[in-house]
C-alpha cells in the first residue's frame, strides 16, 4: 500500500476505498460478536474479503495491461507489488474458507 500512496498509483486508491468499506463491515461484525451478539454472515464476510481481493486484482492487472493508464514506472512498480500481495493473500483466505465452510456434511447418526 505504501508504494501505492508514494507514487499515486489510481488502482491502488479503489482498493483502499474498497477495503474500507469491507473493514467497516468486518468490525461492526466483531464488534457485536464482542459483546454477546452473534449475527450471521461470517462466511459472507469471508466472502466478501476474497471478492475485494479479486476485485482489486483484476483492476490491478488490467491497469498494467492497458497501455498509458499507468504514467510512471513508479505507479507499475506499485501496482505490480500490490498484485504480488494479493495474490498469496488471496490463495490463504481461499483456504481458510475451504477448510472452515467447505465440505459440510450431515453427520450420520446410528
Amino acid at each position: 500500500m505504501w508504494s501505492g500512496i508514494r507514487y499515486q498509483a489510481q488502482p491502488i486508491w479503489i482498493f483502499v476505498v474498497f477495503n474500507s468499506l469491507i473493514h467497516s463491515i468486518m468490525y461492526m461484525y466483531y464488534a457485536m460478536t464482542s459483546i454477546g451478539l452473534h449475527p450471521p454472515g461470517k462466511r459472507y464476510l469471508t466472502s466478501m474479503q476474497i471478492s475485494q481481493f479479486l476485485v482489486g486484482m483484476s483492476t490491478a492487472v488490467s491497469y498494467l495491461i492497458v497501455p498509458n493508464c499507468l504514467k510512471t514506472p513508479g505507479q507499475q512498480f506499485a501496482v505490480a507489488v500490490n498484485v504480488g500481495y494479493l495474490l498469496p493473500l488471496t490463495y490463504l483466505f481461499v483456504d481458510f474458507a475451504r477448510k472452515t465452510y467447505g465440505n459440510r456434511k450431515a453427520k450420520k447418526t446410528d
